[in-house]
């Protein structure tokens, strides 16, 4: 476990939200038979938002 996390438990399950949305995205562009590019716009791109957004 993580001890230098300052983040509230709000935070935190906030960004668990955000993973089981992103991970929920991933099937779903499969069953619509979205592009690539749709794809990496709903998993990478949001992957990418949620990694860098506490980087200050």
């Amino acid at each position: 476990m993580d001890t230098t996390d300052s983040r509230s438990r709000k935070e935190l399950l906030a960004e668990l939200m955000t993973i089981r949305e992103m991970n929920g995205a991933s099937p779903r562009c499969v069953k619509d038979s979205e592009s690539e590019l749709e794809w990496n716009n709903l998993v990478h791109g949001t992957l990418l938002r949620l990694a860098l957004k506490n980087d200050d």
